[in-house]
């Protein structure tokens, strides 16, 4: 039988993963009111917290992680051999890039007024691409055979 002390982790896990109280007394076999009862402790509340962090930073970071794919996969693709992805891809780079980049410039102490000035650009030329048709390749002539 598991310990009150491992029965409160798990609890405090289901709850602060969203489970509501009824369906967490439900999976670890305790009744509602036991629940409700440990969530009037400030101590398991504390616990339920804790956890609660826990689990939202290792959505940050897993959601990092992927981010970091994404750019990459949108690295690799500037130098896709058709101009029309690059031109995609370099577009998905430069949006991206213009919606952070407020957010980190002032988060940081000192914001570098060199960045503030490449996001104005990045910004000017998404403005301005936007609108634009993708760039065409126009067929190469077949060699006389």
């Amino acid at each position: 039988m598991a310990s009150r002390a491992d029965n409160d982790l798990i609890l405090a896990e289901l709850l602060a993963s969203g489970r509501t109280p009824r369906e967490s007394a439900t999976l670890t076999g305790q009744t509602p009111e036991t629940v409700r009862r440990r969530l009037r402790n400030p101590q398991f509340r504390a616990l339920v917290e804790r956890a609660r962090l826990e689990l939202a930073q290792r959505v940050r970071s897993d959601v990092c992680r992927a981010a970091l794919h994404a750019v990459a996969t949108l690295e690799a693709l500037l130098s896709d051999p058709e101009p029309g992805m690059r031109l995609r891809a370099a577009q998905a780079l430069l949006n991206t890039f213009a919606r952070l980049s407020p957010v980190v410039l002032t988060t940081t102490a000192t914001p570098d007024p060199e960045a503030g000035a490449v996001i104005e650009l990045v910004q000017r030329v998404i403005t301005h691409t936007e609108g634009m048709s993708e760039p065409t390749v126009e067929a190469q002539p077949s060699a006389p055979e």
